[in-house]
């Protein structure tokens, strides 16, 4: 027979655990816990999972379930993490002075952390910059998961330091055209070199003076100002040395080309030259040349020159012998000179003409402005004796029968000469001769032509 003993296997229902829940600032800081003992009659139960229900962006919840199962039934551990970012906390802000916009370097902005990490910045964002001084701000967001943001910001004030002038300066030159401007100097503001306009000048004199050149330097906050300034200072002139020369005719004078004459500004144009007055004859005359610059000084260039006319060379006196005073011819007196060109004679002036033979001398007078000098020329009036008519003779029968014949000519070295007669020697009575005499007279001598007729 059988003994039968039955046992009855009942399990008994599990018992779940209790759920638990925590809260966290970032899904990184989850820690799950070990789930707890779940034992059946059996024995301990070893869970599947954690099985989580979809972890969260950002914030939020997430729950993590364990399944513990038996032959019999199943039952859960939950854990629920709540995910619970705090607020972000803002950098400080900051602050810096710079010169010059292109002084500004920016900070490297501060870490920011939200309780999961280190946020990344997005920016610097920049303000308006200022045209000139003034302030700048750089903005950095950080901003989280949560879509919260904080700034850091950061901001730059520009405060340019007042320029500093460059010294003034200045020069002496003798010429406006000496004017050399010097590069004008180096001014910096606190962003880099600033470059001048000009130079605008004061106004160039038109001979000595002073003139101002400036350049103006301009930031955009001043302006400062360097000036040159330029003395213009012309030297005293230099008067040429005078200069003399002789000649023997005014007409002779050739004037000289006047020196150059320079003042610092160049060649001066000389006026003149301005002519002393000529004298009558000899002596001197000064020709001056003058020379001005703008300042208004004169100097003179003075040329003399001495007028001496030579001594007058008298022309050899001539002679000549005529045989009659019509026979006389005057010679054309001869060319005289002096040093001024060919003298025109006074004259002639004649000594006296003699009545018969004899000397006569023609002068002609050559005159200058000094002195003068004659030409004689003497003519010797010598007429050669006359000559005598051979006589003639003649026979008539009674005296009422003579015919007296024509007196021959008779000349001498100045013409016919005029007889006088006839002369008889007185008729005789009856038969005989009777002489008829003509008498031939010139200023010399005397010479008779005898007609000798016999009455027969």
């Amino acid at each position: 027979m059988d003994y039968v003993h039955t046992v009855t296997i009942d399990i008994p229902p599990l018992v779940a655990p209790t759920p638990t829940d925590t809260t966290v600032y970032c899904v990184a800081d989850i820690v799950l816990p070990t789930p707890p003992v779940v034992e059946d009659s059996c024995g301990l139960l070893t869970p599947t999972g954690p099985v989580d229900s979809g972890v969260p962006t950002c914030e939020g919840t997430v729950t993590y379930t364990w399944t513990y199962t038996n032959c019999v039934e199943s039952v859960t551990y939950v854990h629920t993490v709540t995910i619970d970012i705090p607020p972000l906390v803002a950098p400080t802000p900051t602050d810096t002075t710079v010169y010059c916009y292109a002084d500004i370097v920016l900070p490297t902005p501060p870490v920011v952390e939200d309780s999961c990490g280190v946020l990344t910045p997005s920016g610097p964002v920049e303000s308006t910059p200022p045209a000139c001084e003034g302030d700048i701000t750089y903005t950095w967001t950080y901003t989280n998961c949560t879509g919260e943001s904080v700034d850091y910001v950061h901001t730059v004030t520009i405060d340019i330091p007042p320029l500093v002038a460059p010294t003034p300066t200045d020069t002496t030159v003798y010429c406006v055209a000496d004017i050399v401007l010097p590069t004008p100097p180096v001014v910096e503001d606190s962003c880099g070199v600033l470059t001048p306009t000009g130079p605008v000048d004061s106004g160039v004199p038109t001979c000595e003076g002073t003139v101002t050149y400036t350049w103006t330097y301009t930031n955009c906050v001043e302006s400062v100002t360097y000036v040159h300034t330029v003395t213009i200072d012309i030297p005293p002139l230099v008067a040429p040395a005078p200069t003399d020369t002789t000649v023997y005719c005014y007409a002779d004078i050739v004037l000289p080309t006047p020196p150059v004459v320079e003042d610092s500004c160049g060649v001066l144009t000389p006026t003149g030259p301005v002519e002393s007055t000529p004298p009558a004859c000899e002596g001197d005359i000064t020709y001056t040349w003058t020379y001005t610059n703008c300042t208004g000084e004169s100097v003179d260039y003075v040329h003399t020159v001495t007028i001496d006319i030579p001594p007058l060379v008298a022309p050899t006196p001539t002679d000549t012998t005529v045989y009659c005073y019509a026979d006389i011819v005057l010679p054309t007196p001869p060319v005289v000179e002096d040093s001024c060109g060919v003298l025109t004679p006074t004259g002639p002036v004649d000594s006296g003409v003699p009545t018969c033979e004899g000397t006569v001398t023609y002068t002609w007078t050559y005159t200058n402005c000094v002195e003068s000098v004659t030409y004689v020329h003497t003519v010797t009036i010598d007429i050669p004796p006359l000559v005598a008519p051979a006589p003639t003779d003649t026979t008539v029968y009674c005296y009422a029968d003579i015919v007296l014949p024509t007196p021959p000519v008779v000349e001498d070295s100045c013409g016919v000469l005029t007889p006088t007669g006839p002369v008889d020697s007185g008729v005789p009575t009856c038969e005989g001769t009777v002489t008829y005499t003509w008498t031939y007279t010139n200023c010399v001598e005397s010479v008779t032509y005898v007609h000798t007729v016999t009455i027969d």
